[in-house]
This record gives structure tokens, C-alpha cells and sequence, in this order.
């Protein structure tokens, strides 16, 4: 893949990791919240949302790898992400104000940090709980506009070893050393161990295009950070992200090309930002009255969905759109 043509088999797998999030709190993360007695196998389901975000880093930092510029690629990726964000957050304050939502409902002050992006760095609430994901990717994003400075491979190397040396200093550090704020602060600003998975997608963006020396040492190093930094098994959902996104890369599984399929893929950012806390919301105040079953879970999963493809088209896609025209047309400039 060159980048410029968007291939559809990783759309898909896309869509498949952002329906596994979706799923988890509809069906698993909601009944731990509000113990409607679903039956389902909840710590299952939190496994399979957990590999969902795992595959959404690794493909994170397989595109991040293909990108170029320094801090333009940082400024075109979070100005990208806060037109729908904000919208969500938005949303999600203003009717919980009016409709709360036990235990998931913030102050003003809180919302204020949350437009910025800020509140995930200084330890304060989300409006909606799902979004510590951006919080993380943010970081690796900030990381990859300094590694972008360089596009020698070499360098770029260096200078990767040296974020997976300082994530990994700042992961033991927060182990050992809980109290110290600083320490947090700088650990969420290098994607709070999670630069591992990113890193993961460099390593497959290297192998398609066959610089086997770089591709073994940063994927030593992305396993060496995930095993300091999380369980043993995050090690595996990384290996296994990295399996699926290089086949998908390479378009070995036609039927991930599957255009619906790859349309809520494309979508999968906004879908992500807007579904949980509304979701929910829709669940809780809908179960008042009709009593909750796995049907309301159903519906509300295909009203998110729905929701999330609309916003995309008439909202992210034609704001990302310009906003990619603006930045190159200063940096031409």
C-alpha cells in the first residue's frame, strides 16, 4: 500500500475491532455498570473489546509509519480528531445535564478540560469514559512528530529506540512511584506503554516494504516495552494485530473488502467517539419503561452504528477533507 489508495481489506479489519469495542460495552460493560443480569460471559467479552483497541493501535501505527512531516503530521491528526470529539463530548454533556446518568455524569469544569484534549493528562474525569483511548493515541501521535523529523531510516530508528526507552522508563517509574504526578503526566504524553502496539504497526508497515533489519528491532523493542508495561497477554493481542493487519495489508482475506463492511471501518473513528455514553443513555432511560433485555442492546448497537456513519459522512470526512487541504496549503507556503 502506497498510502494514497486506501485499501479496503484494513477498513475491514477496522470495522471488526471497532464492533468488538461496541459489543463489550453494550453487552458487557453496561451490565458491570448496571447490573441488568444480562448472562453473558462479561470478563470474555472485556477481553475481545480490549483486542479491538489493541488492533486500532497497531493500525494506528502502521498509517502513523507511512506519514510524513513533523509537527504538521501532529497537527493534522489531532485537528482530525477533535471536530467529531467535540461533537461527542458536546452531546454527552448536554444530555446528561438534563437526563443524568448514574455514576457517568461530569461538571462543567470537567467538560471544559475535555475540549482540549487536557483532562486525560492531568488525571481528570472523561465525559465519556471510553475516550482514554484518544488520550494514549494523542501521546503516540506527539512521539511520531518528533520521529517524523527525520525520514532516514537510521535516524528514525534512534530515535524510536530512544521513546521505547523512555516509555519504558516512565512505565517502571509509575509502577514504583505512584504518588508523583510528573511521572503520570509524562507516561500518558508517551501513550502510556501503548506506544508497544503503535509501534507493532510500524513494524508491519516496514515489512510490506521489506526492510526486514528495522522492522526485527522495532518489533524486539515493541515486545520488550509490552512485557515491562502490561500482562503477558497483551504481548499476545499485539502478535495477533500484527498478523491480521499484515495480511489485510498484503489482501490476503478478500472478504474484509467487503464494502459495507469496510464503510463502518471507515467510519470506526466516529462510531468509537460517539457510541458509549449515548448508548448507554439510550439503554438506561429506555429500560425505565420497557425493562431492559438483550433486544434493547441490539437496537441501541445498531442505532450507535447508524449514528456513527452519519456523523463521519456529513461531519469527519468533509472537515478532515479541508483540513488536510488548509495544512498543505501553509506548509506549501
Amino acid at each position: 500500500m502506497t498510502g494514497k489508495k486506501r485499501n479496503l481489506q484494513i477498513d475491514g479489519l477496522k470495522a471488526a475491532a471497532v464492533l468488538l469495542v461496541v459489543l463489550f460495552h453494550f453487552f458487557g460493560r453496561y451490565d458491570e455498570i448496571y447490573h441488568v443480569g444480562t448472562g453473558l460471559p462479561v470478563p470474555l467479552m472485556r477481553k475481545l473489546g480490549e483486542f479491538g483497541v489493541t488492533v486500532f493501535f497497531v493500525v494506528s501505527g502502521y498509517f502513523m509509519a507511512l506519514d510524513k512531516g513533523g509537527l504538521r503530521f501532529a497537527l493534522k491528526k489531532i485537528l482530525r480528531l477533535w471536530p467529531v470529539y467535540m461533537l461527542g463530548i458536546s452531546a454527552c454533556f448536554l444530555l446528561t445535564r438534563y437526563f443524568p446518568l448514574p455514576g457517568r455524569t461530569v461538571t462543567l469544569n470537567d467538560y471544559i478540560l475535555n475540549i482540549p484534549f487536557i483532562n486525560g493528562f492531568i488525571n481528570k474525569p472523561y465525559v465519556d469514559g471510553a475516550h482514554w483511548y484518544i488520550t494514549d493515541l494523542i501521546g503516540c501521535i506527539l512521539i511520531y512528530s518528533l520521529v517524523n523529523l527525520t525520514r532516514d531510516i537510521k535516524a528514525r530508528t534512534a530515535a524510536i529506540v530512544f521513546f521505547a526507552a523512555l516509555s519504558a522508563a516512565l512505565g517502571y517509574c509509575v509502577g514504583h512511584y505512584e504518588g508523583y504526578k510528573i511521572i503520570m503526566i509524562l507516561y500518558k504524553l508517551v501513550g502510556s506503554g501503548h506506544f508497544a502496539a503503535v509501534l507493532s504497526g510500524e513494524v508491519v508497515c516496514r515489512i510490506v516494504k521489506k526492510q526486514y533489519i528495522p522492522a526485527a528491532l522495532m518489533w524486539a523493542l515493541a515486545m520488550a516495552l509490552c512485557l515491562l508495561c502490561f500482562p503477558k497477554i497483551e504481548a499476545v493481542k499485539i502478535l495477533v494485530s500484527q498478523l491480521l493487519l499484515w495480511i489485510a495489508a498484503m489482501g490476503y482475506v478478500k472478504p474484509l473488502g467487503f464494502k459495507p463492511i469496510c464503510k463502518i471501518g471507515e467510519a470506526s473513528y466516529s462510531i468509537f467517539v460517539l457510541h458509549q455514553n449515548l448508548g448507554f443513555l439510550i439503554i438506561y432511560y429506555a429500560s425505565q419503561t420497557l425493562g431492559y433485555s438483550l433486544w434493547l442492546s441490539v437496537t441501541v448497537t445498531v442505532i450507535m452504528i447508524s449514528v456513527g456513519l452519519s456523523v463521519f459522512v456529513l461531519i469527519e470526512k468533509p472537515i478532515g477533507l479541508l483540513t488536510n487541504k488548509i495544512i498543505n496549503k501553509a506548509a506549501a507556503h
